[in-house]
């Protein structure tokens, strides 16, 4: 898993899963040894300045540029200058996800930081997209639910009505779950508006149906999606390497 690259030598690890006792111990010996645990505590503020949202931010627009200077290599301008990037007037960006409640849960979370910092540090206009009403644009709710997706036919429709009224530089997706990222994207496409995709998670999961539910998705939509974006940002090296996309 993804957990070693994250937390390196600032974490206690476990060979088995599945092993309580070992656990117990593990947590027994952190709890009664503060020595030990103090050494951790050190290992993991040392371990955390490895990782920043602003230099995500940072990285999150440098994919913005290269998403419109690959749309705009034939029409020689470019949207952004180099340097200190400033523009005549605000980039726009339409972000969309099923979810933006950071309540939900680590991805919502990762959406609100890391757009708090394009809006503040790059002087950005995001408009929010979501099929759970916690984003600015208004949308119809789900009107079928599957598991933790839903589905709206009426969408394309209502997300082409926005894009040709906003005609936002580009369309930031947060691949989440499926559907509405899949929709985004394909009616982003229709306009010739770049996107560039934050993609959290496989549509997969133990489970038999789950397992055979995602095979069918990766092959039937996901793969196209993918080709639509101009950049693809993933949360994980190990991440990227073992996902079957």
């Amino acid at each position: 898993a993804s957990i070693p690259e994250v937390a390196g030598d600032a974490a206690a690890y476990m060979k088995d899963p599945d092993d309580a006792e070992g656990l117990a111990l593990t947590l027994k010996e952190l709890a009664e040894i503060p020595e030990k645990r103090q050494a951790y505590v050190e290992k993991g503020l040392k371990r955390a300045t490895c990782f920043s949202w602003r230099r995500t931010a940072e990285l999150t627009f440098k994919a913005f540029e290269v998403a419109l200077e690959t749309r705009e290599e034939d029409s020689g301008s470019c949207r952004i200058t180099e340097g200190h990037r400033q523009r005549d007037k605000p980039l726009r960006v339409v972000v969309g996800s099923q979810f933006m409640n950071v309540q939900m849960g680590g991805a919502e979370k990762y959406i609100y930081e890391i757009c708090s910092r394009l809006e503040n540090d790059y002087q950005m206009s995001l408009d929010y997209l979501s099929g759970d009403q916690f984003g600015t644009l208004s949308i119809s709710s789900p009107s079928v639910t599957f598991l933790s997706s839903g589905f709206c036919h009426a969408w394309r429709q209502e997300i082409a009505t926005i894009l040709r009224k906003i005609s936002p530089d580009v369309v930031y997706v947060h691949y989440t779950v499926p559907w509405i990222s899949d929709v985004l994207l394909r009616t982003a496409n229709d306009f010739n508006i770049p996107s560039v995709v934050m993609y959290h998670s496989d549509v997969t999961g133990p489970e038999f149906t789950k397992k055979i539910i995602g095979l069918f998705y990766r092959q039937l939509v996901a793969r196209r999606s993918f080709e639509l974006c101009e950049r693809l940002l993933v949360p994980s090296r190990i991440f990227a390497e073992g996902s079957p996309y």
